[in-house]
């Protein structure tokens, strides 16, 4: 098998069928309904556009995203364009979400989708941005020129292969790649078989498309976006996820299977992988809270935050931290893995000094130390830990961790901890979690 037979393979799995279409026309003709009755209603002056993978005509079956735009006179301003479209869409669709990227949104279910309503200006060009929204009717334009009916089916198998891999979508749980830059690199590679090429000889960091953008911007990924030349489209693009990419077009290239389509079994976590995780003389810990009532892009921000700093607390208390990822199911918990060399360390420890050449940091060595002795030119001495065991750690130090402000007051209100074989007590997402954590292994390089 070669990579035009995949291709081949899966263009009926790609193409959604006749239901599929008709429910996704239904919905949009809903929510546009919807939105101009409220529109007409105000006596407001707004055009209502359905934009994103649906107007690229490069959404898979079974995606459940829709993307429309509340779209205003640039002349309105930027507050009233928000609050205004803010209030129509909630007005529209009471039972929503409020999310935020440069300003507030709203999701909302409908018939099974999740549809972003989001305000905007009606602008002809990048230069009379009035907020970072208004590019994507903009994009809806140029991708409608540059896509065929080939790429259209090249974008659609590229945005599967980069889900199945996890590196899918722009928002900060994810640090990836967006649906716009999928459809993007898909036109500048002229499809799917010259991208796999092109990205397995990508090098982070001096990868920019196109290349008299050098020195421009210093992402590990820069893709310049055709219809504001001042934006890199591949801004949120994480080194990691750049780096699976890379890995993931050479395996594919030597073994081209069907294998990196098809989303790998989630599987719960046994004894036998913890068994694996001591083996190779590690531990693991998970620090489970209540989720905050914050919007999903925040709540990720802030997870990814306060994970860090809780892995610099423990490092600075000597605890020497592996690995770190963090989970939450955006409603009820909220989780965050370490994998750690050991979990109790000896009360002993010994004190690097002075070289014997700095008389005076001697002398001060020497005054706050006892049992000091000198082992090639340099001073050394005992102290003695104060904590010695990294949960005992957590629970009287966590609060001197930089935290971010809602995770810390749902930790305030408690937070438990498991280590090792206590982990097997998790269940659902954490478990299957915790396995994914423990296992590490790319699934996808192995036969």
């Amino acid at each position: 098998m070669n990579i035009e037979d995949i291709i081949e393979h899966l263009k009926s799995r790609v193409t959604p069928n006749e239901n599929e279409i008709s429910l996704v026309n239904t919905t949009v003709k809903t929510v546009i309904d919807k939105l101009n009755h409220e529109i007409k209603r105000r006596n407001i002056s707004a055009k209502v556009e359905v934009h994103g993978s649906i107007a690229h005509g490069t959404w898979l079956p079974d995606d459940r995203d829709i993307d429309v735009f509340i779209l205003f006179d640039p002349s309105v301003g930027k507050e009233k364009i928000v609050t205004e479209g803010l209030d129509i869409a909630k007005s529209a669709f009471p039972e929503h979400i409020e999310r935020y990227a440069e300003h507030p949104f709203i999701t909302a279910h409908v018939n099974g989708f999740l549809v972003d309503i989001v305000p905007a200006a009606m602008i002809s060009d990048a230069s009379k941005l009035i907020t970072t929204a208004d590019r994507t009717p903009l994009h809806s334009r140029y991708l409608s020129s540059a896509l065929n009916d080939k790429l259209r089916l090249h974008a659609k198998i590229l945005k599967l292969f980069m889900k199945n891999i996890g590196v899918y979508g722009a928002e900060i749980k994810v640090e990836g790649f967006s649906g716009y830059l999928v459809e993007l690199l898909t036109v500048l590679y002229d499809g799917f078989p010259n991208f796999i090429k092109n990205a397995a000889n990508w090098i982070p960091y001096k990868t920019i498309l196109p290349k008299e953008y050098e020195n421009v911007f210093n992402d590990p990924l820069v893709v310049i976006d055709p219809v504001d030349p001042k934006r890199n489209v591949a801004s949120a693009v994480s080194l990691e996820n750049m780096s699976i990419v890379i890995q993931a077009s050479r395996e594919l290239l030597k073994r081209p299977s069907l294998k990196f389509f098809i989303p790998p079994k989630l599987k719960a976590l046994t004894r036998s992988s913890i068994m694996d995780l001591r083996k190779r003389g590690s531990h693991i810990v998970v620090i489970v809270a209540n989720c905050p009532k914050i919007p999903p892009d925040m709540l990720w921000g802030e997870l990814k935050h306060s994970m860090k700093g809780i892995a610099r607390l423990m490092e600075n208390y000597e605890f020497k931290v592996v690995d770190f990822t963090c989970w939450s199911d955006e409603s009820k918990i909220i989780a965050l893995f370490y994998e750690v060399k050991e979990l109790k360390l000896p009360k002993i420890k010994i004190v690097k000094g002075p070289p014997i050449s700095m008389r005076d940091s001697c002398e001060q060595f020497i005054m706050s130390h006892n049992n000091v002795w000198i082992r090639d030119g340099t001073l050394y001495a005992y102290s003695q830990r104060n904590i010695t065991d990294l949960p005992t750690l957590l629970k009287n130090k966590i609060f001197t961790a930089s935290l971010s402000r809602h995770i810390a007051e749902e930790f305030k209100k408690g937070f438990k901890i498991y280590t090792d074989y206590q982990v097997l007590n998790l269940d659902g997402g954490l478990s299957i979690h915790a396995r994914k954590f423990i296992d590490k292994g790319l699934w996808w390089i192995k036969d």
